[in-house]
């Protein structure tokens, strides 16, 4: 069907954004790894939680069959438990594969310290067209 890719977005820029991000990351934090799923508690360290809030279509066509454009937004979640400026260095490349890929920062990372562990959160909001951002 022409507009499963909406259904898609989450794990396509998952992908993306794992690709850009595991290299580098995994020099610094080898034991680094990253998720789609919400886990409460969170058992490994450090973890890079990719999550799809939502999104809305734009620039329909004239029959308004076909989504074209979608406006979507990604929160992004950093747990570690050693440091504040390690979920900081972690959130850096995370921001810029976002903004490589044409994301705004909505809301910047912010870092709170709760159990021992120091969780970094920001959001991005991007435009995504079907098959290239």
């Amino acid at each position: 069907m022409t507009n499963d890719w909406v259904l898609d977005n989450e794990s396509r820029i998952f992908t993306i954004i794992y690709g850009m991000c595991i290299t580098p990351l995994r020099a610094l934090f080898p034991k680094v790894r990253f998720t789609t799923s919400d886990e409460t508690p969170v058992t490994q360290f450090p973890t890079v939680y990719i999550h799809e809030l939502g999104n809305s279509e734009l620039g329909r066509d004239t029959e308004q069959k076909t989504i074209n454009v979608i406006t979507t937004t990604f929160e992004v979640r950093v747990t570690v438990n050693t440091e504040k400026a390690d979920s900081v260095t972690i959130m850096k490349y995370l921001l810029n594969a976002f903004k490589e890929l044409g994301f705004e920062g909505y809301a910047l990372p912010a870092t709170k310290t709760e159990d021992g562990m120091y969780i970094s959160t920001a959001r991005f909001r991007g435009k995504v067209t079907n098959g290239v951002q």
